[in-house]
């Protein structure tokens, strides 16, 4: 499972001399490909039929979110344009309209659709930021409806995708933080308890619970075959974009078949 700190490969950033404060708000853009969001970009404002057609047919040639060959061969032009597309209301996250928004590609090896899982935020009327990208790569992968989580009085905004593999799932976590939306960082979550973890074994996320605001609990494994015994306790506090850990403990007699299937 991949863990760990966003990460960019590259970015060019032009400055100029104007002060901080006259900088409108940073939107960013977060990839997760069969995992949990690991990259991003800017996410660029657009109005909202920008969003509702096959990735391949936005009107920014250089705005791709998937493999789109250049030029299209005319039988893919003519998928692309029967591509099904499908929004969702979320719900109101502070001042924010939210929305799932799911591709059905007719290209796609993944089996059953959806196969793309976009998460669009109105910032303005009918202007979208487009926060969070989701690809289904393996056929029994899925997207969880996107749901708001009221997290000691504060709204959290929920993604899970289910890879379709051993019973893994991921869950990314967004926060409203100054004038925009951004991802929530768990990874010190996750790193402590990769360190609490017994020589040779490792923490089984697919048999894990987060307890909010301030515990998560994960089954340990060293293989598929030997899954699982003991459980790993994280203690945290969570920060304004951030989760700070106060502890992590390994258990290795408390009950780790408890945690399977507590999603």
């Amino acid at each position: 499972m991949a863990r760990g700190r966003i990460t960019v490969a590259a970015v060019l950033v032009l400055c100029v001399a104007t002060p901080r404060a006259s900088f409108a708000a940073e939107w960013k853009r977060y990839f997760a490909n069969g995992s949990m969001a690991e990259t991003w970009d800017f996410a660029v404002a657009h109005p909202l039929q920008y969003f509702l057609l096959h990735p391949c047919l936005r009107g920014d040639p250089e705005d791709r979110v998937i493999s789109c060959p250049k030029p299209a061969p005319p039988e893919d032009a003519e998928r692309h344009a029967h591509a099904r597309v499908e929004r969702r209301f979320i719900g109101l996250f502070g001042a924010f309209k939210t929305y799932d928004v799911d591709y059905f590609l007719p290209e796609s090896a993944a089996g059953p659709g959806p196969h793309l899982r976009s998460v669009l935020v109105e910032e303005k009327p009918d202007i979208f930021r487009e926060i969070y990208v989701a690809r289904k790569l393996n056929p029994n992968a899925k997207f969880a409806p996107g749901e708001i989580l009221q997290i000691n009085g504060r709204p959290f905004l929920k993604q899970r995708f289910e890879s379709g593999s051993n019973g893994e799932f991921y869950d990314d976590y967004f926060v409203a933080s100054k004038g925009t939306v951004e991802l929530f960082d768990m990874g010190l979550i996750y790193e402590a308890a990769d360190l609490a973890a017994p020589q040779g074994k490792v923490p089984w996320h697919a048999w894990s619970r987060f307890t909010f605001p301030d515990t998560w609990r994960v089954a340990v494994a060293s293989d598929e075959a030997d899954c699982c015994k003991g459980v790993i306790t994280v203690r945290f506090r969570l920060g304004d974009t951030r989760a700070s850990v106060t502890s992590a403990k390994y258990d290795p007699s408390a009950d780790a078949v408890a945690l399977n299937g507590t999603r």
